[in-house]
C-alpha cells in the first residue's frame, strides 16, 4: 500500500500526508508530463495528442498531471476515452486527468497553477496540485553563462559558480514579479489549505538540491556534454529546499536515494553552438 510516482520530462512529484499513507488502502500512481505542445505544427495536433494518450495509457498511471496542453485538454480526454472507454475523468478547468472520482479545487485561469481533489475507495481525500513555475532567468542557463564568460566566447577558466547565481530563485526578486501564479509559495498555499494527502507535480523549471549535491559535485558526471568546464556544482536550489522544509518528500529520491547512480536529470542544459564547443 503506497503512493507511487512516475515522470515524463519533469521532476517527480512531491508528496506530503498528514496521516500514514498506508491508511489509504489503495495504490495510486502518478505521471507528470510537460508535452511541449507549442512546438508541434498545427496539422500534426491530432497525431501528437494520440501519441500523448498512448504514453498516458501505457504508463498504467492512475493520475496524469499535464503541462502545456494549450487548450487541448478536452481533445486529449477524447483520445484517452478512445483507448480506455469510460476510464478517464478530467477536473474541469485543469490539465489533471484521473481514473478516480475527483473535481477541480482551484484553477488560476492561466494553466500555471491548478488543484484537484481525488476521492479514494477508502474515502480518503488526495489533493493533486499541478504547478508550472516560471522558466525565465533559468538557473542552469545562468550558470552556463557564468562559466562561459561572455567575453570572446571562450570558456572561463574558473569552475566555481558565483554565489548569487547559485541562489537564484523562482520565488523572490528574479521570478516573483512575473505573475503571482508561478511561484512555489502559491503551490504550498494550496497544500496548506487541506489536511489530507497532498501531491505537488508539474514542471518546476528548476533542478533539485538533492540532485545537485556536494557528493554529486565530487563523484558525479558532467551534465554539460562536451563543455571544457564541468557543470556539476553543488547548488542549494531554493524551490526544492522550500518544499522539503514544509514536509514534502521528493518522490524520485525516495525511490532512488543515490544521486550519483540515479542523478534525476530531467532537464537538458542549453548548448552553445559556437566553434569552441562541437556538439554531435
Amino acid at each position: 500500500v503506497a503512493v507511487e510516482a512516475a515522470c515524463k520530462n519533469c521532476r517527480w512529484p512531491y508528496i506530503k500526508s498528514a496521516a500514514p499513507i498506508s491508511d489509504m488502502l489503495q495504490l495510486v500512481t502518478f505521471l507528470t508530463f510537460n508535452v511541449l505542445f507549442p512546438s508541434e505544427l498545427p496539422y500534426a495536433v491530432t497525431e501528437k495528442l494520440q501519441k500523448i494518450a498512448r504514453i498516458v495509457v501505457g504508463s498504467n498511471c492512475t493520475v496524469a498531471v499535464m503541462q502545456e496542453l494549450q487548450g487541448q485538454e478536452c481533445a486529449l480526454l477524447r483520445h484517452l476515452d478512445a483507448l480506455q472507454p469510460g476510464a478517464w475523468n478530467r477536473a474541469e478547468g485543469t490539465a489533471i486527468f484521473a481514473k478516480l472520482p475527483f473535481g477541480c479545487a482551484y484553477s488560476s485561469g492561466n494553466k500555471f497553477l491548478q488543484a484537484a481533489e481525488l476521492t479514494l475507495d477508502s474515502g480518503h481525500q488526495v489533493r493533486v496540485i499541478n504547478a508550472h513555475w516560471w522558466p525565465s532567468e533559468y538557473a542552469i542557463t545562468l550558470m552556463q553563462q557564468s562559466l562561459l564568460g561572455h567575453t570572446d566566447g571562450a570558456c572561463a577558466a574558473r569552475t566555481d559558480v558565483p554565489f548569487h547565481l547559485r541562489n537564484r530563485s523562482k520565488h523572490g526578486e528574479c521570478y516573483g514579479f512575473r505573475t503571482e501564479h508561478r511561484r512555489p509559495a502559491d503551490a504550498l498555499a494550496l497544500a496548506d489549505a487541506v489536511d489530507s494527502i497532498v501531491v505537488v507535480a508539474g514542471d518546476f523549471n528548476e533542478p533539485s538540491h538533492l540532485d545537485w549535491s556536494e557528493r554529486y559535485e565530487a563523484e558525479g558526471k558532467n551534465r554539460w556534454s562536451g563543455a571544457p568546464v564541468p557543470l556539476k556544482q553543488a547548488v542549494a536550489f531554493p524551490g526544492s529546499r522550500l518544499m522539503e522544509s514544509r514536509g514534502f518528500s521528493d518522490a524520485w529520491r525516495k525511490v532512488y536515494p543515490d544521486e550519483v547512480r540515479f542523478p534525476g536529470d530531467t532537464m537538458t542544459p542549453f548548448y552553445n553552438q559556437s566553434k569552441w564547443l562541437n556538439i554531435n
